[in-house]
């Protein structure tokens, strides 16, 4: 069992969580833990939209598969993530023309 999932699918079975439990605690509850929880954490009007698009529904799949998930997509502030595999001068530049756009 990968990290990822022990939170589900615990050694010890009265100390498992549901998904739903397990997803709120990556979620909200890491935003809170952070004092962030105003603007990140949750999808609602007014907070920034950053997410993850996950390779499968973890509500659908069996339980022992939560840990074979993938991220297929990362959206932060709404907008799909970009690697800065380009090179650090590379995002740099980019970064410093945006102004403030990217």
């Amino acid at each position: 069992i990968q990290w990822r999932d022990r939170a589900v699918n615990h050694s010890v079975p009265g100390e498992a969580v549901t998904v739903r439990d397990a997803l709120r605690m990556c979620t909200y509850n890491g935003c809170c833990a952070a004092f962030d929880e105003k603007e990140r954490g949750s999808l609602e009007p007014g907070k920034i939209a950053d997410l993850t698009i996950l390779s499968e529904n973890p509500y659908e799949v069996p339980a022992e598969r939560l840990g074979k998930l993938r991220a297929e997509q990362l959206l932060l502030g709404g907008k799909p993530y970009v690697s800065a595999r380009e090179g650090v001068f590379k995002a740099l530049m980019r970064g410093m023309t945006s102004r403030g756009k990217a």
